[in-house]
């Protein structure tokens, strides 16, 4: 008795046992309904990725143009780009499956998503992709030894403010810059003028100053025959000596809306200096004395409208555009007139329009290592015309429509990239806004976009093109400006290898508007990279190699004739000669 009943006692003194089985059931409950949220959460956001996905398939279903195609992206991304934009790395991975890169309307998701196009090339997507993440990390791209570009800090040089119209050149050893000063349009400003830089020690002076009255900013600069031609706000083109010297100066009708062209118009052995001016027209100085030969419209200007600085930004070019070999002399506006001058009169040879106008200016690219069309020009919708030869005359044709945005235009000028066959290959680089992050390079082959790649933020620089690291292609340099986590504004310079892949990248404190410059800049015999910030500091970059410059100016060579020929031919001048260079 006394044993069993101790045994009853026990038996209910142990109630724990049914409460342990409901804990563990609840807890059984618990974690199967915290995996069905897991799953269901999981499952949602696959379904709502696929759905974006889906409908933009779905809008693009009826866009038969590139116009039409960025419109419906456009719309896509305001509806549907909340379902993606904090999961972009997850859409990329989902839309680079190997499968769906045969599918043309995915890689226009793709490239609406990254920016970037390589059609349907898996291993150039793959490559993109781990740069992407290495950069991401703050590591470099992986690279082959050979296509490496070491980019080393030399100097810095204050020079003042630039801008994208900014002339930097290296003549003999020695940079000399257009400076805009302290401020742009400052009447007051006393750093205006004519900055001299000793290429190798970064040693600067301002060593002439515009005598007459502001504003005094610096337009551009153009070799001549032992001087320069420079350009200036206050109506004034001045023709100074390698020591800041003053020789002449010639007061014009309206102020200088771009850069100097320097070239030989009269054939009486002399450089002369071409400027367009705000009022709409050209105008041609004699390089000895700075009398006026010629002058005529680039533009169709409005009555009343004699001084106004609507056609700020007008572009020349020269070169033979017509098929009859003749010096021309190219001229593009703002407004989008495009005019044919004859060089040694100007007299109007063929004249046309874009709609959109046009600041990205012309260049010329026909010549013994060219073919296909003589000019290309960029409109501000992002659109590039081929100016094609047609029974001695010229027509403007659509040659490529580099939109991928509705907001994108070109400001950037236009460059050639040298390709085995000879055909030349066009490098654009459509653009949002000052503060924008959609900025693009693309290079452009007959027919078709070869490859696009984002550097993002916006790019006002043109790239400059050369052979950096010795391996026998050429790279793309860009200068962009981006914006970090805090919304400040900074620089940064991104080189594309020619299959428009990154082999470097690096920031710099302030914005670059100013296109950069690929020379040698020393007499070292080796290539730098010359980068001009909006903080007024030249940063110069040694490469350590030496390759052929294809196009190392924002003018193209010294005298500034945006001509492909003569970029190529000025990229290989050495140092001693420079100044002697004339363009053929």
């Amino acid at each position: 008795m006394p044993v069993s009943s101790s045994l009853r006692v026990t038996r209910r003194s142990a109630p724990g046992r049914p409460a342990r089985r409901r804990v563990v059931a609840a807890v059984v409950v618990l974690v199967l309904a915290a995996g069905g949220c897991v799953t269901a959460w999981w499952y949602w956001r696959r379904v709502t990725l696929g759905w974006a996905v889906q409908s933009g398939l779905a809008a693009l279903g009826g866009a038969d143009s590139p116009r039409a195609v960025a419109a419906a992206l456009d719309e896509w991304e305001q509806q549907f780009g909340r379902y993606w934009r904090g999961r972009r790395e997850e859409l990329i991975r989902y839309l680079l499956a190997d499968e769906r890169l045969t599918d043309g309307r995915l890689r226009l998701l793709l490239t609406r998503v990254t920016g970037v196009d390589y059609g349907d090339r898996k291993d150039d997507w793959r490559r993109w992709h781990d740069a992407r993440a290495r950069l991401a990390r703050g590591e470099a791209p992986r690279l082959p030894p050979r296509q490496r570009v070491p980019l080393k800090h030399r100097w810095d040089a204050p020079i003042g403010l630039t801008a994208w119209f900014t002339t930097v050149l290296p003549l003999d050893g020695q940079i000399y810059v257009a400076s805009l000063g302290a401020s742009f349009d400052d009447e007051n400003d006393a750093a205006d003028g004519l900055v001299r830089v000793d290429g190798r020690s970064g040693r600067a002076e301002l060593v002439f100053q515009p005598p007459d009255d502001p504003p005094r900013d610096l337009v551009g600069i153009a070799a001549g025959d032992d001087c320069l031609f420079a350009a200036c706000r206050n109506g004034h083109v001045y023709s100074v000596g390698a020591d800041g010297a003053l020789r002449w100066k010639t007061r014009l009708a309206a102020a200088a809306a771009g850069p100097p062209l320097s070239l030989d118009v009269n054939r009486d052995g002399t450089s002369d200096a071409v400027i367009a001016t705000s009022d709409g027209k050209v105008a041609a100085l004699d390089g000895q004395g700075g009398s006026v030969l010629w002058t005529a419209a680039a533009a169709r200007t409005p009555a009343g409208r004699r001084n106004s600085p609507r056609e700020w930004g007008a572009t020349l070019a020269a070169g033979p555009v017509l098929e009859d070999g003749r010096q021309d002399v190219l001229a593009t506006t703002p407004s989008g007139d495009v005019r044919v001058l004859a060089a040694r009169n100007g007299e109007a040879r063929w004249k046309g329009s874009l709609a959109a106008g046009s600041l990205a200016g012309a260049m010329v690219s026909g010549g013994p290592r060219g073919g296909g069309p003589p000019a290309f020009v960029g409109d501000r919708d992002a659109r590039v015309w081929s100016l094609e030869r047609s029974a001695r005359s010229l027509r403007a044709v659509t040659a490529w429509d580099a939109v991928t945005r509705t907001d994108e235009g070109l400001v950037a000028a236009l460059r050639t990239m040298a390709r085995d066959d000879g055909v030349p290959v066009i490098v654009a680089c459509p653009t949002g806004s000052y503060a924008g992050q959609y900025a693009s390079v693309c290079a452009l082959e007959p027919g078709i976009v070869r490859w696009r790649y984002a550097p993002g933020g916006a790019i006002w620089a043109t790239p400059a093109v050369a052979d950096l690291n010795g391996d026998g292609q050429s790279e793309v340099v860009v200068a962009s400006i981006q914006t970090d986590s805090d919304g400040q504004a900074k620089g940064a310079i991104t080189v594309l290898s020619t299959d428009g892949q990154c082999l470097q990248w690096r920031t710099v404190a302030a914005p670059i508007e100013c296109s950069p410059v690929v020379a040698d800049v020393d007499g070292d015999q080796r290539l730098e990279v010359l980068v001009a910030d909006q903080a007024g500091w030249l940063h110069c970059y040694a490469t350590e190699q030496v390759g052929p410059v294809e196009w190392g100016l924002y003018g193209g060579d010294s005298h500034n004739t945006r001509n492909a020929e003569n970029a190529f031919r000025y990229g290989q001048t050495p140092v001693g000669v420079q100044w002697h260079w004339k363009p053929e």
